[in-house]
């Protein structure tokens, strides 16, 4: 302290200023946040305010605590709070340092929710059985909620409100002996039950903060026989928790709200898709880390670069191959709408076997074949098993269960073929779903038209269908006639379309749709993508989830390719197009139908490969310097030429030189890439031709 001679003795103003200063700190006093508040001391009180350190701080009792697992320091109504990260995050006191609470107590806190839970997720819970103790949280309806034992029966009180998304709440939760349960909302009573009588506190039970004690299953299944526990806990911020021995009145609830703190933006984003890059200069794929949010982001344990982006010249989109999703398709439009696709499906005595039960991706990868100018081919390896991690169809010869290989041929214009092989002894999978992929925040009905759907045939003819009020019946009633191609109508320039075999039934998911009409037009799950819950099916209760909404089912089992051994395959075309149909139906001819190639030289052989979408030119040995190749592709209206690519075996590393009916091909019009094999290089040629005359073409080796 500084003395300057005056201790003792009133300063000159003293009075004044003195009244001035108290005039002042009422104001302050008046405006500060709902931390610093309080009608009545708390017994036990976490203000969050810890520096940002690894533990909590009890303010009353003074007992530190560990955070366990991942969590975050974010900005509070006053000073911190903590961000739970909805999987692992908890604070958890042993029994001996939990607060005491009872005979009546109150519980408040302000909250930020990010998501609702999976179940009742706990603010607080301490309980044992249903004999003892009590739990204060959010369940999956987003409501709030009071669950005690009072003489012993276990009560349960929920709000007649839901709390917002992403923006501060004060919540509150009252339990007098005489009176009952009484639930406040932003000050506001929010719903009460009146039960009366003694409370039976908890006892030799650990306390958490953030987590429930005790795993719960999911709700809103779609197959209640496949309920598991689901890890996770709060999503969202907590801040300035507090517990009085004693029930607060309303009058008091009241006071601590403050409207200016839920009117400020909690440090809650937005979740979106992974960014993706822009337009390549060329055809590529690449291995990459595609990042979602930081908190999924930190469960995985995977090396580097797992996830592959095809990306391509000149066309404003992309095709995804992602852990979010399995390593499954993901065709990505030029506005970001997520359009995806379903695995080989079985079966086990759980329930479902597919790629996306497999949370962790155990047993499934993407792989890169290829990737050149001319094509990307990618190789897509997974397992049917169920959420238990159980095999479909497991051999009791060998003790293998039902695998897959996948394979992608991806070329310049967008095209691509998904060529799919199971090896299992079923009679019977199913294998396509075109799904489309929902942020949260958002229902099928922002992205696709009622229009949802159409099909072609080989002659352009089409029919649209609506999913208004429900979806048509499977298959599409009144189709035209032998149609094999689909359109998803987003709300896109460029729409997904799917080329099957011929002899693929066409129709919507479902029938009886899996359908909660007062929610969407459209089936809606969220237990897939991205989420981590052990679940084959659950209803989307709210858009506060990633989630999925299954458009078609096309069903190939008249189109199955027996063998070789225990395998059955088929193959579609997809793709992203801003074209008409009829140009859809030129590329369905051009592929099921293709054009002969007439050779040159009778020595070397041309066949068409529609699981490649590509011509095999095999044969006499062809390369060396100034080796040419010479054919006829014999183009006619019912065998169209759209963008052919070649694949030429034992070309060697020269360069070729394409003409096409005398003239050299220009810029952009044709494509190469070299593939190394044990034997020698290959080449693989595209040509961006497309037409429904004969055409000349030469390949020569530049000198």
């Amino acid at each position: 302290m500084l003395d300057d001679g005056t201790m003792g003795e009133p300063m000159p103003g003293t009075g004044r200023f003195l009244k001035r200063w108290l005039v002042f700190a009422a104001l302050w006093m008046s405006v500060i946040p709902a931390k610093t508040q309080s009608t009545a001391a708390p017994a036990t009180q976490w203000t969050f305010d810890d520096q940002r350190g690894n533990n909590v701080h009890e303010s009353v009792s003074g007992h530190e605590s560990p955070i366990l697992n991942n969590y975050k320091w974010v900005k509070g109504v006053s000073g911190d709070g903590l961000k739970f990260d909805g999987f692992t995050t908890v604070i958890e006191l042993a029994s001996k340092d939990a607060p005491k609470v009872g005979p009546g107590f109150t519980i408040e806190s302000w909250i930020a929710v990010q998501s609702y839970p999976w179940n009742w997720a706990a603010i607080i819970d301490q309980h044992k059985g249903e004999a003892s103790g009590y739990f204060f949280g959010i369940d999956a309806e987003g409501r709030l909620g009071l669950q005690l034992s009072v003489w012993g029966v276990w009560n349960i009180c929920r709000s007649n409100v839901r709390l917002p998304l992403q923006r501060w709440t004060h919540v509150a939760a009252v339990y007098d002996p005489k009176t009952g349960v009484n639930l406040y909302v932003d000050g506001k009573p929010a719903g009460k039950l009146p039960v009366t009588g003694d409370f039976i506190p908890p006892t030799d039970t650990p306390f958490r903060i953030g987590r429930n004690l005790k795993d719960l299953p999911p709700v809103a299944l779609v197959r209640p026989k496949a309920s598991f526990p689901a890890l996770y806990s709060f999503d969202g911020i907590l801040d300035d928790l507090r517990i009085y021995d004693r029930p607060l009145s309303a009058a008091e609830i009241a006071s601590v709200y403050t409207p200016t703190i839920a009117s400020v933006q909690p440090e809650l984003a937005e979740r979106r898709w992974p960014v993706l890059p822009g337009e390549a200069s060329h055809l590529k794929a690449v291995y990459t880390d595609l990042h979602l949010y930081p908190e999924w982001d930190a469960l995985w344990r995977t090396g580097p670069a797992s996830d592959v982006v095809v990306s391509f010249k000149h066309l404003p989109f992309h095709y995804v191959f992602w852990r979010g999703a399995n390593f499954g398709p993901n065709i990505v439009t030029e506005n970001g709408i997520w359009m995806s696709d379903q695995s080989f499906e079985a079966s086990t005595s759980i329930g479902t076997a597919e790629h996306m039960n497999d949370k962790h991706n155990m047993h499934a990868s993407i792989s890169i074949l290829e990737t050149t100018d001319a094509r990307v081919v990618l190789h897509w390896r997974y397992a049917l098993v169920d959420v238990t991690g159980g095999f479909a169809g497991i051999d009791p010869e060998t003790g293998w269960g039902d695998w897959v290989d996948e394979y992608f041929y991806i070329y310049p214009d967008g095209v691509a073929v998904r060529h799919g092989i199971i090896h299992g002894k079923r009679q019977k999978y199913s294998f396509t779903e075109p799904t489309l992929l929902l942020e949260p925040g958002k229902k099928p009905e922002d992205y696709i038209s009622l229009q949802a759907a159409s099909v072609v045939n080989s002659k352009g003819e089409n029919r649209t269908y609506s999913w208004d009020p429900v979806p048509p019946p499977f298959p599409f009633p009144n189709q035209p006639p032998d149609a094999n191609i689909a359109v998803v109508n987003l709300h896109s320039k460029y729409k997904p379309f799917y080329i099957y075999k011929e002899g693929t039934a066409l129709g919507p998911y479902g029938w009886p749709p899996e359908l909660r009409p007062q929610y969407s037009h459209f089936p809606v799950w969220d237990h897939w993508p991205v989420n981590q819950i052990p679940s084959d099916g659950r209803f989307e209760l709210f858009p506060d989830h990633y989630a999925s909404a299954a458009i078609m089912s096309p069903n190939p089992n008249a189109v199955w390719i027996e063998g070789p051994g225990p395998t059955k395959s088929t193959y579609f075309l997809f793709g992203l197009s801003d074209g008409s149909v009829d140009e859809l139906a030129r590329l369905d001819r051009s592929w099921l139908h293709p054009p002969n190639l007439k050779m040159a030289d009778n020595k070397i052989a041309a066949t068409y490969d529609p699981a490649q979408r590509a011509y095999l030119l095999t044969g006499a040995p062809v390369g060396g310097k100034g080796a040419q190749i010479r054919f006829i592709i014999e183009a006619n209206e019912s065998s169209p030429v759209v963008n052919p690519a070649f694949l030429i075996k034992g070309w060697g590393q020269f360069p070729p030189v394409v003409r096409v009916d005398g003239a050299s091909v220009g810029e952009g019009e044709v494509e190469a890439g070299f593939l190394n094999t044990l034997s020698g290089s290959d080449l693989v040629l595209w040509l961006r031709k497309a037409g429904t005359d004969p055409m000349q073409v030469s390949i020569t080796a530049k000198q």
